[in-house]
Parts: C-alpha cells; sequence; structure tokens
C-alpha cells in the first residue's frame, strides 16, 4: 500500500476540522456562562463570588477553543502537506497535533504518516534554482542602405 501518506494526510485534515469546529463550541459554552451571568430574571447567583467564578469559566473556554482552533489549523496545514508529500517532519507534527484536536482520527494519522516516510523521500520535489535570465540583444532598426 503505498497511499500511507495520503490517507493519514486526510486523517490529519479531518482531525483538524474537528478541532476548528471545537472552537464554536467553547466559544457557544463561553456564551452560555455569560449569559448566565448577566441574567436579571433569576436569583441564581446571588454572590460576586459567584459571578466571578463563571466569568472565569467563560474565559477558560475562550481560551481552550482557541487553542484547539490553534491545534486544529496546524493540523489541516500539515496534512496537506502530507497529501503533496512533502516536509515529513511537519507533516507528523501536524499528525501529532491532530491527535490532541480527535484522538481517534489523529492516532491513525501519526501511524500512517509515520509509516509512509518513504514515500516522501521517493517523491521528493526537486529544489529548481532561481536563474537569471539575461536580456536580450537589442536590434536595432536603422533603415537598410538604399544603394
Amino acid at each position: 500500500m503505498n497511499n500511507r501518506a495520503k490517507v493519514g494526510g486526510i486523517l490529519s485534515i479531518v482531525a483538524g476540522s474537528f478541532g476548528i469546529l471545537s472552537l464554536f463550541i467553547f466559544i457557544f459554552m463561553a456564551y452560555f456562562f455569560q449569559t448566565i451571568i448577566t441574567s436579571t430574571d433569576s436569583n441564581v447567583l446571588a454572590t460576586p463570588e459567584e459571578q466571578a467564578a463563571f466569568n472565569m469559566m467563560s474565559n477558560i473556554y475562550i481560551g481552550v477553543g482557541a487553542t484547539y482552533a490553534t491545534l486544529g489549523i496546524f493540523a489541516v496545514v500539515s496534512g496537506v502537506l502530507a497529501l503533496r508529500r512533502i516536509y515529513w517532519g511537519l507533516a507528523l507534527a501536524g499528525a501529532i497535533s491532530a491527535t490532541m484536536t480527535f484522538f481517534p482520527c489523529g492516532i491513525a494519522a501519526v501511524i500512517l504518516v509515520a509509516m509512509g516516510k518513504p514515500e516522501f523521500d521517493s517523491e521528493a520535489t526537486p529544489v529548481v534554482e532561481p536563474t537569471l535570465v539575461s536580456p536580450s540583444p537589442v536590434i536595432s532598426s536603422s533603415p537598410p542602405d538604399a544603394s
């Protein structure tokens, strides 16, 4: 099976997408806590300590969501690198970060990208050196001799 890197890249993208999606879930939870704090209809939070605790919880949820989103974006980018079979080290690091966002897909991505290292080496894209193009000689447009 010579598509281990490709399947690992796809799994890394899927796990990274779950990480990005979790940002919205955590933002919803932070909004939920803020709604409880500012609720005037109920007397649920009687003391300022309870309000501070809910405010701290909403801040923690936003921080965790941002962390998951960052790991998810890195996993998606590294999944694309694994699909293109370039930069094996970054592809493996992104698969490891995919493990943090969605464990089942992430662990399979780590295994498949690690097993697909020979695919990265065999299909390495050659480095193209930039070459300077010399300007073409200027052709003078003098009129022909009329002799």
